[in-house]
């Protein structure tokens, strides 16, 4: 199931990606939140808080995709290599791909979201069951969605909303 090990090390890969990009646009906001505390202009007061609005959604996203791959990266790693099976392959698949409509708008992190979704379809076809007969359980996508949403509104306490 080597496989299935560079699936895990990818994940890891892009949770730091992610991780990145919402340090970057959390320094965006801290920028431009000064920038507002130092401005006078009315206009410009309003397309600074603009910016502001644009960065945050930005970065609610990224927070939940990142909570996201957190709970994906320890329910495969928890599972283990050996006890890994179809249907836990086809759960992270299908969370990636809801995911993907969180990053769309970043490229360098959609298209590795898009690979991941390839390359899990790869994984599934090292597996020995029928693929014509296997569903995502959906269940089990709401529980880990359900549960990288408790982690994010975690996360997002700390962001302030103007």
């Amino acid at each position: 199931m080597r496989n299935v090990g560079k699936f895990i090390i990818d994940l890891k890969q892009l949770h730091k990606r992610v991780f990145f990009y919402r340090s970057r646009v959390q320094e965006n906001i801290n920028r431009l939140q000064n920038r507002l505390a130092q401005t006078e202009e009315p206009l410009l007061k309003n397309e600074i808080i603009r910016n502001i609005k644009i960065y945050e959604n930005l970065y609610r996203s990224l927070v939940k995709v990142e909570a996201l791959l957190e709970v994906l990266i320890i329910k495969l790693e928890t599972i283990g290599f050996i006890n890994i099976t179809t249907n836990d392959i086809l759960v992270v698949k299908d969370v990636l791909g809801k995911m993907a409509g969180d990053v769309r708008e970043i490229p360098d992190i959609s298209v590795v979201v898009e690979d991941l979704v390839d390359r899990a379809n790869d994984i599934l076809d090292t597996f020995p069951e029928s693929r014509s007969m296997l569903l995502p359980s959906v269940e089990e996508t709401r529980k880990i969605i359900s549960e990288a949403e408790v982690i994010a509104k975690e996360k997002l306490k700390e962001l302030t909303t103007y």
